[in-house]
């Protein structure tokens, strides 16, 4: 994920201990200025991303497709070539948004850095 990107959604990646009564574990998170994103990405895993997200973001990007709709627990988005709209409740049509291409860069930061060690769900002595 490049700099400016970071700075601009003021990303932090972070690896944090959650402590259960089975012991401690590694959770991996992800925040940003955006709170819809916050919520959005932070469920996906890396399988769900490379089967579910990805593939179709790409093909909306390159135009073959026109638009695609996923979500996660809690929110849905609507991917369009240009825009992405998080499909929240109670703002009628005035959806938040994110660019596109900004999205994918965000997904793909995401996606590496759960790949990267220690994994989630690690655990800690």
């Amino acid at each position: 994920m490049n700099q400016n990107l970071i700075n601009q959604y003021q990303i932090t990646l972070q690896n944090k201990v959650l402590n259960w009564s089975s012991g401690d574990e590694i959770f991996k998170s992800i925040e940003t200025n955006n709170r819809y994103l916050n919520e959005f990405i932070d469920s996906w895993s890396v399988e769900e991303m490379d089967e579910w997200l990805l593939p179709y973001l790409d093909q909306v990007i390159n135009g073959t497709l026109q638009e695609y709709d996923t979500g996660s627990e809690t929110i849905t988005i609507l991917i369009k070539q240009d825009l992405t709209y998080f499909l929240i409740d109670g703002v009628g049509t005035n959806y938040p948004t994110i660019p596109t291409q900004d999205f994918k860069e965000i997904c793909l930061g995401w996606k590496e850095f759960l790949l990267t060690p220690p994994l989630n769900g690690t655990k800690v002595s």
